[in-house]
């Protein structure tokens, strides 16, 4: 089975007293840790309101999220649950998959707080990974969200993976075509369109709200280049379009941009 976890209040509720234990365990310096906690600790914000700035106020938990410095100090609690997981896979307690010959089993991947679990699908493996994750809950205040956390699953009887989505309150599926892990569908057969639905969908939304025909040539020409044209590259980048997808991204661009061309010369003419 594989679990794709969902983090929630990856910063906000972040545990600081916790963050300063984990700095230190690294062995960083008295003088850097001064440093970083001077930068974390009930820093002084204010918030915009219709474009004005209110009183500043302190924030009592959490770390602040678009502060360049955040992410890496997730990043070193996460590091916890990731040694944790080793170390169970070490001593077979929540063993893996081996992917190829050769290569040790892996029972998970970490992306800053996108998440993923591997191994075999039974109610003792669940309840460990269970128990592992509620206790870096505690100590590091994230909460797992459970309508949003999902688990698909291979060569496993139907009543097997009911058992473990009842026990873990996840959604289970069958199908490994919804399956994401970075924004990215993981499944063999990359080239089929159904797994692109989603780029579709978000150019379809962009050219919606940006309410083409209220603009200008220039502007639907900014819209089409700055926004609409880079949506696709990220999952191009891994995964080959196939022409029928391509066809119809660019007959959306087309569109877009041809709406003006029929204004001007019904006005004109």
């Amino acid at each position: 089975m594989l679990i794709n976890l969902v983090i929630t209040n990856t910063f906000k509720e972040v545990n600081l007293s916790s963050i300063y234990k984990v700095i230190l365990s690294f062995g960083f310096s008295s003088s850097f840790f001064n440093v970083i906690k001077s930068h974390i600790e009930k820093p002084w914000i204010a918030l915009l309101v219709n474009g004005r700035l209110v009183n500043y106020f302190q924030v009592s938990r959490g770390i602040r999220q678009g502060c360049p410095l955040s992410p890496f100090l997730y990043i070193l609690m996460a590091d916890l649950l990731s040694r944790k997981l080793t170390a169970e896979n070490k001593v077979g307690i929540a063993p893996g998959i081996r992917l190829m010959k050769g290569l040790n089993p892996l029972n998970h991947a970490l992306f800053v707080d996108d998440s993923l679990r591997l191994g075999g699908a039974s109610i003792k493996i669940a309840k460990v990974y269970s128990g592992i994750l509620q206790k870096f809950c505690s100590i590091s205040g994230a909460l797992i969200n459970k309508s949003k956390s999902e688990i698909y699953r291979s060569n496993v009887d139907q009543h097997s993976i009911q058992r473990i989505t009842l026990f873990l309150g996840f959604l289970g599926y069958t199908s490994w075509d919804k399956i994401k892990y970075l924004g990215l569908p993981i499944t063999l057969g990359s080239n089929k369109s159904s797994l692109w639905t989603d780029v579709i969908r978000k150019i379809k939304s962009k050219i919606t709200a940006v309410g083409g025909k209220w603009l200008t040539n220039a502007s639907k020409l900014t819209v089409i280049k700055s926004i609409l044209s880079s949506l696709p590259i990220y999952q191009v980048s891994f995964l080959l379009a196939p022409m029928k997808i391509t066809d119809q991204i660019s007959k959306l661009i087309r569109d877009l941009y041809g709406e003006e061309e029929e204004e001007i010369k019904e006005k004109f003419t």
